[in-house]
Parts: C-alpha cells; structure tokens; sequence
C-alpha cells in the first residue's frame, strides 16, 4: 500500500448532477478497502432510489464498482485545502459520456 495505513479513511465528496437531488451528508468517511459499490449502495439508499444511479470521477467517465476506493483516491484524487479527496459526481440519468 506504499506506505499509507490500511484501515486509514478516504473522504470523499458527494456532487449531484442533473436531475439528481443533493444528498442531506455531502461527504463521507470510507475506508480505503472498501469497493465504490458500497458508496453507490449508500448514495441509492440516501436518495431513495431502487432505479440506476450513475456514477463519475473527474466529471468524465464512470469507474469500475469493484474498484477499491483508496486506489481510486490515489490515482483520481483531488487536494481539498490540506486534506486529499475523491470527488463523486452522482446522476438519476446519463450526465457525461
């Protein structure tokens, strides 16, 4: 993990998109082993969503949902003042290609 502790927390950065609601919590604290899947699973359940949910890093293109979050951080992640952040942009419907 080059250096960085296992069970440390990635913040991440909750952004709606479209038609999409914002969400009550605009960030979260995960850990760095968790999959995206378990942050798209929470977005749906905040929103009340049983339809799909779309999903995307640098306001672009949708990542892998077994994707660990740390890996998506360390490669994708932006410097929010002090602390390093993974922006999510959240949509009901396509937003991005």
């Amino acid at each position: 993990m080059s250096g960085v502790e296992k069970n440390t927390k990635v913040h991440v950065l909750l952004k709606h998109v479209g038609d999409a609601p914002p969400l009550q919590r605009k960030e979260v604290a995960i850990h760095r082993e968790e999959k995206l899947l378990k942050v798209v699973a929470f977005i749906k359940k905040e929103l009340n969503s049983k339809g799909g949910l779309f999903v995307y890093l640098k306001s672009s293109f949708s990542p892998n949902l077994n994707e660990q979050i740390g890996v998506l951080l360390d490669s994708f992640g932006t410097d929010v003042g002090d602390t390093r952040k993974l922006v999510l942009h959240y949509a009901l419907s396509p937003a991005w290609g």
